[in-house]
């Protein structure tokens, strides 16, 4: 697969969601056999074009879109995962590849969005976003591997948003973003292979293999709570321990829609959990590859 580095700077994503401007770093932290950024804390965006808002792939790699954030965790106890380089898809398409790493245990993610079908004035996209686990060490290995959902990243501002995320909900009009203030009164639980917060979908994940599944990162999920927690608390966790031999690999899928969606409304969520992920031509993956610009974008800062 031919990849080439993403542009280092997006003036319009910088003036369109970022308050903060990332430091420069010298590329020589980097492999010099790989792509390297010079922004120390870089960040990119995957959406479908004409849509009423986007996604905002992280400093870290995690998923923003202003309604709450889908973030990676690797080990055991669970840790942020990071990672600052990423490429597009044969350098131009609108598919993001980034990497964690878990000791010789490598996860290559792979994300971008469309519509689904029916949803043709481009209301509510969805983040599909696949993650391969492969053992590149010489023998059998356990990694563990957390997807949590979270309102919002660390603040270390006065403003109330977090680092290097969306400045949040705007009010109505033609340049307002989407969102949703932060509501401390949500209710989060688990519904067979759906996370939901306050009863809305905030995303999809594997079944197979069966996660272990946490109410936050430290405490086992036993059933629906509202808890007061601060906005970048991680929460709904499913977590996973994959046994994998030398060279063996296990894939994840995980769906993510740009807003969370009533969880009863069963059309939509039969929708979502029909669209896969595999290698034929009507799939999203295969569609978004195809359309390149004409339907999807990606950008960076």
């Amino acid at each position: 697969m031919n990849h080439r580095i993403l542009p280092s700077v997006s003036c319009a994503l910088l003036c369109f969601a970022l308050p903060i401007l990332a430091q420069m770093v010298n590329p020589a932290i980097d492999a010099p056999d790989k792509p390297f950024t010079y922004p120390a804390a870089p960040t990119d965006a995957i959406g479908v074009r004409d849509a009423r808002g986007a996604t905002e792939i992280t400093p870290e790699g995690y998923l923003c879109t202003g309604y709450g954030e889908l973030m990676f965790l690797v080990g055991y106890p669970p840790r942020p995962a990071a990672q600052r380089i990423r490429i597009l898809e044969k350098g131009y398409l609108p598919v993001i590849h980034y990497e964690y790493k878990d000791g010789p245990v490598i996860y290559a993610v792979t994300a971008f969005s469309h519509a689904l079908p029916g949803d043709t004035d481009l209301q509510n996209p969805v983040n599909f976003i696949r993650v391969v686990a492969r053992n590149s060490a010489s023998v059998v290995r356990t990694s563990y591997f957390g997807v949590a959902f979270r309102y919002s990243g660390g603040i270390s501002g006065t403003d109330g948003i977090g680092d290097y995320r969306f400045w949040g909900p705007t009010p109505p009009g033609s340049k307002a973003r989407p969102g949703v203030e932060f509501d401390p009164d949500w209710k989060y639980s688990f519904q067979d292979d759906a996370a939901l917060r306050g009863g809305k979908l905030a995303y999809l994940f594997s079944t197979e293999p069966k996660p272990y599944l946490w109410l936050t990162t430290r405490e086992v999920y036993t059933g629906p709570r509202t808890l007061r927690i601060l906005p970048d608390t991680p929460l709904l966790m499913t977590q996973y321990a994959l046994k994998l031999a030398p060279g063996a690999s296990q894939t994840l899928l995980f769906k993510m829609p740009l807003e969370p969606f009533d969880a009863a409304d069963a059309a939509r969520l039969n929708a979502l959990r029909s669209a896969l992920l595999v290698s034929n031509s009507n799939t999203p993956l295969r569609q978004a590859q195809k359309s390149g610009a004409k339907r999807a974008t990606a950008v960076t800062a």
